[in-house]
């Protein structure tokens, strides 16, 4: 089995990789990121120890998988990285999916959860798309590693059913997946977190309003250190 574990970030126009390995907690090893994906120029970023990087890419990566596969093997061929010097190194993938509809904890994809996922799409047909052309990929290039999904959704699962239920027949609401679900998730359970390691009281008493503020915006009601409503 191997030694490192493999995080993946894929969005719209950009796709970053983290190595990680097997100690507890993980310890970060790696990192790389190409961005600019859709509006050039590309650039790609690395770091490993002393070897940091940022340079514009000359061949152009049309997809985020292409730039994934451009990714994996500048970890693969950095000799000093000697914790991924093969694909078999790789003991676990975990890729951050934006949806995951009704999941309430993180998923091993396997083929009922990837045709489940893939079901999804037109609820976040560019960033789902992403993801899962990336987890095909990692299915048929990095067989022995087990992949798992990490979702953007599970975090406002806890959102009460009044407030996440649309005002429309929910007939039409339940054939259409129509509800509200919430998003940037994985970034507000950091948040939550690192707001009551700070404030130093229990998770489960933290209150507090978060934004996540990037290329895509949101606000968030935290209560009791659960998603109460989000925009």
């Amino acid at each position: 089995m191997g030694e490192a574990i493999l995080a993946i970030n894929a969005g719209t126009s950009s796709v970053g990789l983290t190595v990680f390995d097997l100690q507890n907690p993980p310890r970060k090893i790696a990192t790389a990121k190409v961005a600019s994906i859709t509006a050039p120029p590309q650039t790609f970023q690395y770091s490993h120890g002393a070897n940091k990087k940022r340079q514009e890419i000359d061949e152009k990566l049309e997809t985020p998988q292409a730039a994934f596969k451009y990714l994996l093997t500048h970890f693969l061929h950095d000799a000093e990285l000697k914790i991924v010097s093969s694909k078999d190194d790789i003991a676990y993938i975990c890729h951050r999916v934006v949806h995951g509809g009704d999941f309430d904890h993180e998923a091993v994809i396997t083929t009922d959860s990837f045709e489940y996922l893939e079901a999804l799409q037109d609820l976040a047909p560019l960033h789902n798309t992403a993801s899962l052309d990336i987890i095909r990929t990692c299915l048929d290039e990095i067989p022995r590693a087990k992949s798992v999904a990490y979702f953007d959704t599970t975090f406002h699962q806890s959102i009460p059913e009044y407030i996440k239920t649309y005002p429309i027949h929910q007939d039409v609401a339940k054939s259409n997946w129509l509800r509200k679900y919430g998003f940037h998730g994985i970034s507000y359970r950091f948040i939550s977190r690192s707001v009551a390691e700070f404030l130093e009281k229990p998770l489960e008493t933290t209150n507090i309003i978060a934004l996540h503020l990037g290329s895509g915006a949101s606000i968030c009601a935290i209560k009791n250190g659960k998603s109460f409503d989000t925009s």
